[in-house]
């Protein structure tokens, strides 16, 4: 859908598994990873626009995984899963790199609208940029003349 990929990391092999369904039969294109090190090792190798991480994972917990991938990505988005009630208990952590928080048990009816939010988010700032790389330059030749 959109030509937009998607990378999910999870420790739970399951959730993996299901997700990964429920988005292909949505039209997703998604890889997995079941540690953050198979995760930055795909997302040096492929260029992924959506991450869907594990906010508790062993070895580096998803908002840490989100920060090294952005040194990879600039542009990526995430979405985390949490199964923590409270949200305020990791909203700081996360800080600006998220766009949504989803609790598990994830529903699939939730996952793919995050993930189609996320769609729209991105289509919005590649619109900006695209009018900002052909409307600023005309602009500077404009006043130069």
């Amino acid at each position: 859908m959109d030509n937009y990929r998607i990378l999910m990391v999870d420790d739970d092999n399951d959730i993996l598994w299901v997700c990964q369904k429920v988005l292909s039969e949505e039209g997703f294109s998604v890889d997995i990873a079941n540690d953050s090190e198979e995760a930055i090792r795909k997302a040096r190798l492929n260029h992924y626009h959506i991450f869907i991480l594990d906010y508790m994972m062993p070895k580096l917990r998803g908002d840490e995984l989100a920060k090294q991938i952005l040194t990879i990505n600039k542009h990526a988005v995430f979405i985390f899963l949490t199964g923590y009630y409270d949200f305020s208990a990791i909203s700081k952590d996360l800080d600006l790199l998220t766009h949504l928080i989803l609790l598990k048990p994830i529903n699939d009816i939730e996952l793919i609208h995050a993930v189609r939010e996320n769609i729209e988010y991105l289509n919005y700032i590649s619109g900006i940029n695209g009018y900002h790389k052909q409307v600023v330059p005309d602009l500077q030749s404009q006043i130069s003349e």
